[in-house]
């Protein structure tokens, strides 16, 4: 006759097992060692002196998942935005775009435009600082915006003119 445990764990359904394997997996996690978690210090430093550390943490009972570059983006504007509060100060932190490198490591700059994206392959004690995004000015022209000084060429679907922006 099996043992009373063997019984119990033949009774138990799959998603009660995989609830099991589960919680074993993070009590293992949990227990890891101190050298398989990687911290990691991002500073983000603005204009005017003002400059925040996010520190982060991966290691195999964090998911991979929570620190992204979106993560990101949102955790810097709004510590920016309580630092400078503290300190007496107003930033738009809604004109910050994106975060960049300050010793402009352009495949770094890149992953940090895009959304989602993992953070495990920033470099420890990183420097960023943050993009400020322009207005978009009208880019929809029209003959009359400018001054025609002369046409220049024609072509099967367009004429090319020579001239300047008009000052109104």
């Amino acid at each position: 006759m099996p043992e009373r445990s063997d019984v119990s764990k033949l009774s138990k359904s799959p998603d009660a097992l995989r609830t099991t394997q589960v919680a074993q997996s993070r009590a293992r996690g949990a227990s890891q060692n101190k050298s398989d978690i990687k911290h990691k210090t991002i500073r983000i430093e603005y204009d005017d002196g003002l400059q925040v550390t996010l520190k982060i943490e991966f290691g195999i009972a964090i998911p991979s998942g929570k620190y992204t570059t979106t993560w990101l983006l949102q955790e810097g504007k709004s510590q920016l935005e309580k630092s400078a509060r503290s300190q007496g100060e107003e930033i738009d932190i809604n004109s910050i775009a994106a975060f960049q490198t300050s010793d402009q490591n352009l495949e770094i700059d890149y992953r940090l435009t895009l959304p989602n994206k993992s953070l495990d392959v920033l470099p420890d004690k990183i420097t960023l600082a943050p993009y400020i995004g322009t207005k978009r000015l009208n880019t929809n022209f029209v003959l009359k915006d400018f001054e025609i000084i002369k046409a220049i060429g024609r072509g099967g679907f367009s004429k090319v003119y020579l001239g300047n922006a008009a000052n109104n």
